[in-house]
This record gives C-alpha cells, sequence and structure tokens, in this order.
C-alpha cells in the first residue's frame, strides 16, 4: 500500500494521481494513471485549499 498527501487541493474536484519510474539516468517514464475524487470531508483544512491524505494499492512488475 502507498500513502499518497495531496496538497493545495480543492474539495468535491476530479484529479489525476500520475505515477512514474525515474531510472538512475534521470530518464522518466510514466508507467500509471488514474483518476481521483477527493470529497470535501476529506480535506483537512477546509476553509481554504488544503490538504488530503490517499491509500492507494498498486500492482505494478518492473522489468
Amino acid at each position: 500500500m502507498t500513502v499518497v498527501d495531496f496538497f493545495n487541493v480543492s474539495p468535491n474536484k476530479k484529479y489525476v494521481l500520475n505515477i512514474s519510474v525515474v531510472l538512475d539516468n534521470n530518464t522518466s517514464y510514466p508507467i500509471h494513471a488514474t483518476r481521483i475524487f477527493i470529497p470535501a470531508d476529506q480535506i483537512l483544512f477546509p476553509d481554504k485549499n488544503g490538504k488530503a491524505t490517499g491509500n492507494f494499492d498498486f500492482n505494478l512488475t518492473i522489468e
């Protein structure tokens, strides 16, 4: 399981989480993307753009 913190997010808005692999030579390859929705009750600082935490499970095989 991976825990991701999101900062400066707006409530009730859709976002795209992109995952990339960065190799030793600093080459970056996108390997996964998923849409997420952050409801207002998950925002830690609701009076303005705040922070939310998401838990994700990924099964990725990198060869």
